[in-house]
């Protein structure tokens, strides 16, 4: 068995601080509102969401382009995605379909390109 020397150790670490505060650009975030509450109504789109002290792969794309980071929800009184009790509502499916396809048509159809 080789002998280690405890005189000259050499340690290499790479620490990495975690994950970027997520914070959404505002032209975009216009435009996916604005989309939302034409497909769903002013009354179903919950514009100011409280603040959450977690973690979004998401906000290393924001870092690189301009974005919105939303969320396709089951209502104001459902389980949260990442509990036991969560359970996809299936009808939103179809909303997230016409949402995101509507929001991509508007977004080919403006200057923003």
């Amino acid at each position: 068995m080789p002998s280690l020397s405890r005189q000259n150790p050499r340690i290499s670490i790479e620490y990495t601080h975690g994950y970027p505060v997520l914070i959404n650009s505002e032209r975009e975030t216009a435009l996916a509102r604005e989309v939302a509450e034409e497909l769903v109504g002013v009354s179903r789109v919950v514009a100011s969401f409280p603040i959450i002290a977690g973690s979004e792969d998401f906000a290393f794309l924001l870092q690189q382009s301009p974005g919105c980071f939303l969320r396709l929800g089951n209502g104001l009184n459902a389980p949260t995605l990442h509990s036991a009790q969560y359970d996809y509502a299936g009808e939103n499916l179809v909303i997230g379909a016409a949402f995101w396809t509507r929001l991509v048509e508007r977004f080919l159809g403006s200057d923003a390109t």
